[in-house]
């Protein structure tokens, strides 16, 4: 039986998970004088082997106070290999500050090779 190269490097390697090969940061953003957010965006960094099928960011909201006025589930498509894409957020009519963090990533490449 002929196994193909790739399927023995996996098995042979372990896979780093992919929480700590994406991150996201945000661009500074602007916060009006009654409240209100405008100008947010993240940059999302694949830094995989892999192309990133989803990933899923919450952001937060907050008040002056820092309790969370309301939270909102963003997503970003097709992120190649070692590669960047950037999400612009909405403006929002309140709240003073934002808190973010990613809450899934999907690999549909990387799944196949696990899986194989």
């Amino acid at each position: 039986v002929v196994v193909p190269a790739h399927h023995i490097l996996v098995k042979k390697t372990k896979l780093k998970p992919l929480s700590s090969l994406v991150s996201i940061k945000s661009t500074p953003y602007n916060v009006g004088v009654f409240g209100g957010v405008s100008n947010l965006s993240f940059k999302v960094v694949n830094s995989s082997e892999f192309t990133i099928d989803n990933v899923s960011i919450e952001v937060q909201f907050l008040k002056p106070n820092g309790k969370i006025l309301k939270t909102e589930i963003y997503d970003v498509h097709s992120i190649a290999a070692k590669s960047a894409k950037v999400l612009s957020v909405p403006p929002s009519s309140r709240g003073v500050k934002v808190k973010y963090h990613i809450t899934s990533i999907k690999s549909k490449e990387r799944s196949k090779l696990l899986n194989a």
